[in-house]
């Protein structure tokens, strides 16, 4: 990665990113997009004792960031939290936050099969009986995906919310060796960087609101996403982060197949000089909302499966990806790796080949291993 120039929006673990990609020989510029601010202890424990109050069946972590500031800041009322979610119902959203609850001695009975909080919230409604009250123990957004589902399921449900994602002001500079966000903006939109990495779906967010506080907000999408040679390597550290720049018509030229600091650092470094022929000219554009992909021979729309299954090789161009990691990302962490589920995905990768041969666009089968992306020689740009 010798003189490569990398841009990091990561707060929290930014530093670990920044480490791996100096290690590597990249120029970093980093610049937090978004901040974790701890709510005030007042309002912890009011939320706390209305939780404790109700008595709920269930109790859904939706963040392992938010179970850990939970129990570690409920202070008198810990020996309480521990409690209820000993006798309670846990489920939890990804490994992470059944990690959490782990450490904490407490047992999950499901996991979100997707990672998305409105899927374990539907997972919890299948499960739930009637009246059954719902704790959240949301992330810094509140999760409202999860409580609109217990809401609309007519659930009685509380919000315990111990910490809030803030966007940072694009002019002061976190502390450390960081830069202030709109440098970081400004870098990218002037060509500047050749890359930049995302470790969370907020930090994605962050970003594009501070271009909207500056009013770059075009610039912004066309240095990620527009045209040509000088377009940025975007990187995702996983497939929801990833998400969160699909959402925003951004493709995704870096994902490493685990979600992980060191991983992302190594695929960035192992990307090919030409990933452009994924990027620049756009000969492959993916439209989440419509279900749609554009090739060099035109669009066809897909269904959801297929979408994602086109969706997790399209992270990864070039790159072959293993079937276990294609199933996690297409049906969840729930998704055994048997014969039936490869059998599955034989089927799935067969019908998504086939939609996809009138728009130039190849689904590979590498025996034994999984499947890799390819586009016809003649639509390559490099």
């Amino acid at each position: 990665m010798a003189g490569l120039r990398v841009g990091v929006t990561a707060g929290r673990r930014g530093a670990d990113l920044v480490d791996a990609l100096t290690r590597l020989g990249a120029r970093v510029v980093w610049a937090p997009t978004v901040e974790v601010v701890a709510v005030p202890a007042p309002v912890l424990a009011r939320e706390t004792a209305a939780a404790l109050a109700a008595r709920p069946a269930w109790v859904v972590a939706a963040t392992a960031e938010g179970l850990n500031r939970w129990v570690e800041g409920a202070g008198d009322a810990r020996p309480a939290v521990l409690e209820l979610l000993l006798k309670a119902k846990v489920a939890a959203r990804g490994a992470k936050a059944s990690a959490a609850c782990r450490d904490h001695g407490v047992s999950t009975v499901l996991t979100s099969p997707t990672e998305r909080g409105g899927d374990l919230a539907r997972s919890v409604v299948d499960l739930a009986r009637a009246g059954e009250g719902v704790v959240v123990v949301a992330d810094g957004n509140g999760s409202p995906d999860v409580v609109a589902e217990f809401s609309g399921a007519e659930l009685p449900v509380r919000t315990v919310a111990p910490y809030r994602w803030v966007v940072p002001s694009h002019s002061e500079p976190a502390p450390g060796r960081c830069v202030a966000p709109g440098e970081l903006l400004r870098a990218l939109c002037a060509g500047e960087l050749d890359a930049v990495a995302f470790t969370s779906p907020p930090a994605v967010d962050g970003l594009f609101a501070v271009a909207a506080s500056l009013g770059m907000e075009a610039e912004l999408h066309g240095a990620l996403a527009g045209p040509g040679d000088g377009r940025v390597l975007v990187a995702a550290i996983g497939p929801a982060t990833a998400e969160a720049l699909e959402h925003r018509r951004v493709g995704v030229g870096v994902c490493p197949l685990q979600p992980r600091i060191p991983a992302l650092a190594s695929a960035l470094a192992a990307a090919p000089i030409g990933f452009r022929s994924f990027g620049g000219s756009q000969p492959l554009l993916l439209d989440p909302h419509s279900r749609t992909v554009t090739g060099p021979g035109g669009v066809v729309e897909l269904s959801d499966l297929q979408f994602a299954l086109l969706a997790s090789l399209a992270r990864r161009p070039g790159m072959t990806c293993p079937t276990s990691v294609l199933l996690r990302e297409v049906w969840g962490e729930g998704m055994s790796s048997g014969a039936a589920a490869r059998r599955r995905l034989e089927v799935l990768a067969s019908r998504l080949r086939a939609r996809l041969v009138p728009i130039e666009i190849h689904v590979a089968t590498v025996p034994k291993r999984g499947y890799r992306l390819e586009l016809s020689p003649s639509s390559l740009s490099c």
